[in-house]
């Protein structure tokens, strides 16, 4: 008896308990959805999904509700997936992509809630009465392995973050942020380093990706907000 009420109070206060239920139910769907879509993905009510056979989804993704992932029409004619998640990457709830050319999140990205990511802008050109009716220009953007991304930061066009980086809250990445950098601000600026093993001296080339294995999407403890 310990052991059910054990199983059913986790039921009860680890939503990822429900979440990976449902996940496991809705993947046949997901599979013919998306370009790619790995296995042990949690990817739970999303708030909106555009061009998603130009979405890959790599193995033990986690995506918490009310997420946005759209890839716009431009990106359509392009070759491959235009959106790509590595493995194990965490999105928390609110989180918003929209991708007109190239967007790569690398092994074990978490982005925390209500964060924009966008390899887009309109041009404020005068052309149009409304801002959405002028151009749009883009430049890829990527999140490297481990990169830490605090809640409700923008990630623009042409962002690149190096891996094992940590952005924090509220901030907005443009340009390049180097591997093992702390990163705050708008526009994100480089206050420190990321204590790392591969992270010897100061703008050296990350070393080779070290495995690591991240609990399955259904394991007892919940994910942490990053």
């Amino acid at each position: 008896m310990a052991g059910i009420r054990t199983r059913l109070l986790e039921w009860i206060e680890l939503p990822e308990r429900r979440f990976a239920a449902r996940s496991r139910l809705l993947a046949p769907w997901h599979r013919r959805r998306f370009a790619a879509f790995g296995s042990g993905v949690l990817f739970v009510r999303p708030r909106l999904v555009k061009g998603g056979r130009k979405i890959a989804i790599g193995d033990r993704c986690i995506v918490y509700p009310d997420c946005s992932l759209s890839v716009e029409q431009e990106a359509w004619k392009l070759p491959g997936a235009r959106l790509t998640f590595g493995v194990g990457v965490v999105l928390q709830s609110n989180v918003t992509i929209t991708c007109a050319e190239r967007i790569e999140l690398d092994d074990y990205a978490a982005i925390g809630a209500n964060s924009l990511i966008s390899d887009n802008d309109h041009t404020i050109d005068g052309s149009a009465e409304t801002i959405l009716a002028t151009p749009v220009v883009s430049a890829p953007v990527r999140i490297g392995r481990g990169v830490w991304v605090g809640h409700n930061c923008s990630i623009v066009k042409g962002a690149q973050i190096g891996d094992y980086s940590v952005i924090g809250a509220n901030s907005v990445v443009r340009g390049e942020i180097p591997p093992y950098s702390i990163a705050v601000g708008a526009p994100a600026r480089v206050v420190g380093r990321v204590p790392h093993p591969d992270a010897a001296e100061p703008g050296a080339a990350a070393a080779a990706p070290r495995p690591s294995a991240p609990p399955p999407p259904d394991a007892a403890e919940p994910a942490r907000g990053a």
